[in-house]
């Protein structure tokens, strides 16, 4: 996700602020340069804020690798075997009978995700961080121009990314008949955000199909040039997707004064829009569709309490792939991720990490703190075929799967709106294993 450092968005929305109200006040467009102007002005008097208070400026969410993509040689589960998980905590959160089909970034290049828009009949509700692949928005208006209900939730602030284009496409979808709205948009008062950030990333069909990623659908995730290493479900179940809509509805509403419609936003449509192109995933990449439980779990409602039950579950193998894993969360002391995984590891659990250390020194030091002073085996990982950065948020526990946008730091699962989901499926839990194992087993250094 991206977890901006809190004194940044303090600042940020505090000056983006001031920038908005002289907006209004003198006439000057959001789309104007002297709009484009006020923004920038807004951004760096809020870092040299930062940078005087002496915080770090590090994002923990960066939207895509500039790596080369190469093929991959997938992996494939095998079938489903009898388990002896603990699985009781599941009691205590609701779950719902479903068929679920695992996939990847980047071998799978989004398509899951452009299939379950093409396929749709009468309904997409999406909300999500960061919408910036003109392929995505050049489909989704087709959907609109064919008639489908398209609602779309984005976040107004997203750390260090120019959202002009994404903007530009969203007002132009917005006019030809979808209902685009911008939560947390520039100028919105702190005190009426609800959340940090939107860092969700799923996307609600037909009323009974749910897409849930770790990744944001920008172009090097959604087409056939670079990505980040991701993971992603396509749910099918009509509970599930009922569920997931009364979150969508919660968010999407304006009435808390933290949500507008992207009039507001921004004024200027685009006006030279790209067509829609197929995308083939790597060579080799197939998906399969597996019957599973699924539980949702989302921040900041109940995160902390899913994951600690979900990772403490694990009775044999617990596996994490991680792009952040921050400060208070990464501590041996205390109720939190990292004395979880140290204390399964004492136990004798197969506990392994992966964690992006391309961004940010900040995991070098956790996986070092985990080589040296646990049983866990901690990967630091800088890449890997077709990929850059690991963007994934990804836990494996015995025969569970945990996919979603819920990074391993205190503002992702307290302050923000995040959604993964809890899977119970042998089959599922190998297929991303696979993945796993193979991104471990080439940065794991003994």
């Amino acid at each position: 996700m991206a977890q901006k450092n809190d004194k940044f968005n303090d600042a940020y929305r505090t000056t983006s602020s001031i920038a908005h109200d002289i907006g209004k006040a003198t006439g000057i467009k959001s789309s104007s340069k002297g709009g484009k102007l006020l923004g920038a002005l807004a951004v760096i008097a809020a870092v040299v804020i930062v940078i005087f208070s002496g915080s770090s400026l590090v994002s923990d969410d960066p939207v895509s690798s500039n790596d080369p993509v190469t093929p991959i040689t997938p992996v494939t589960p095998n079938d489903p075997v009898p388990d002896s998980g603990n699985y009781e905590f599941l009691s205590d959160f609701v779950t719902y009978d479903a068929t679920v089909t695992p996939f990847t970034f980047p071998e799978s290049r989004g398509i899951p995700v452009y299939d379950a828009i093409k396929n749709a009949k009468h309904s997409i509700s999406i909300s999500i961080y960061l919408l910036s692949s003109k392929n995505v928005l050049a489909l989704l208006n087709e959907r609109v121009l064919d008639k489908i209900e398209v609602r779309v939730l984005v976040d107004g602030t997203p750390l260090g990314v120019n959202t002009e284009d994404e903007f530009s496409y969203l007002l132009m979808m917005d006019k030809n008949g979808a209902d685009v709205r911008v939560i947390n948009y520039t100028g919105v008062p702190q005190k009426e955000c609800r959340y940090v950030y939107n860092h969700s990333k799923y996307m609600v069909v037909d009323d009974e199909t749910v897409v849930v990623t770790s990744e944001n659908w920008t172009t090097g995730n959604m087409s056939s040039n670079s990505g980040n290493r991701g993971w992603g479900v396509v749910v099918e179940s009509n509970e599930y997707a009922a569920y997931m809509n009364s979150i969508f509805e919660k968010d999407f509403t304006t009435e808390h004064g933290d949500v507008k419609e992207i009039e507001y936003c921004w004024d200027e449509p685009c006006k030279d829009p790209v067509t829609y192109t197929e995308v083939k995933p790597l060579k080799g990449f197939e998906t399969k569709t597996y019957a599973a439980t699924v539980s949702p779990v989302h921040s900041p409602d109940t995160s902390f309490a899913g994951m600690k039950a979900f990772i403490n579950s694990a009775k044999e193998r617990l596996y994490i792939e991680e792009l952040s894993f921050g400060a208070p969360y990464s501590n041996l002391e205390g109720d939190n991720p990292a004395k979880w995984l140290a204390d399964l590891a004492k136990k004798g659990v197969d506990v392994k990490a992966v964690l992006d250390c391309k961004e940010s020194d900040a995991n070098q030091k956790v996986v070092d703190m985990f080589n040296k002073e646990t049983s866990v085996k901690a990967a630091a990982i800088t890449g890997g075929t077709g990929f850059g950065t690991t963007h994934n948020k990804g836990i494996i526990a015995d025969s569970m799967s945990w996919v979603g946008s819920i990074n391993m730091t205190k503002s992702s699962v307290e302050k923000n709106r995040e959604v993964s989901v809890m899977i119970y499926s042998e089959a599922i839990a190998e297929y991303f294993a696979g993945y796993f194992n193979t991104d471990f087993d080439k940065n794991y250094k003994v």
